[in-house]
């Protein structure tokens, strides 16, 4: 979701009585999307990859995807702008504006805000593809998720599965 209309859901969401908890990240898919985790799951299979390879490839994977992060993040700000109060809704040019401002000031070459705001699924799936190329010994989601420990998730996930007991 843009940054820029954040503050304004949660703002309508509590003025309707809930209070929402919302992840960093764009997708649950996101979480996977770890150096650290791609290092342990090559490992498990027999392969070596680097720190430095998996960010290489999540950020190569991020181009690839650009212009489908863009019109996500559209879709996004269009779906929360109709659940925003009377005066903070957004006509749908401005909006549309806004978003591309802000996705436009965007340093997509930070490995946190790729996975902040790309979609997860996507991008887990090209960044897995590009680490993959020329291995006989692929790395697959599965191997992510088996390779999940407390030391390779993101601190709010962490919180947020602390919470839930």
């Amino acid at each position: 979701m843009p940054d820029f209309i954040v503050s304004l859901f949660l703002k309508a969401q509590e003025g309707d009585g809930i209070t929402p908890h919302l992840l960093e990240r764009h997708e649950i898919e996101s979480y996977l999307i770890e150096p650290a985790l791609i290092e342990t799951a090559a490992r498990q299979v027999g392969r070596k990859v680097t720190e430095a390879q998996a960010i290489k490839a999540v950020l190569e994977a991020a181009g690839a995807l650009k212009a489908e992060a863009r019109t996500v993040s559209h879709e996004t700000a269009k779906g929360v702008n109709r659940h925003l109060e009377q005066g903070d809704q957004l006509k749908d040019k401005d909006l549309e504006i806004k978003v591309n401002a802000w996705f436009d000031g965007l340093d997509l070459t930070s490995l946190d805000v790729v996975r902040r705001v790309f979609p997860g699924r996507e991008l887990l799936r090209e960044t897995l593809k590009l680490v993959n190329v020329g291995s006989s010994k692929q790395i697959t989601r599965g191997n992510l998720v088996a390779s999940v420990s407390k030391n390779v998730v993101s601190i709010d996930l962490q919180n947020l599965l602390e919470k839930l007991g």
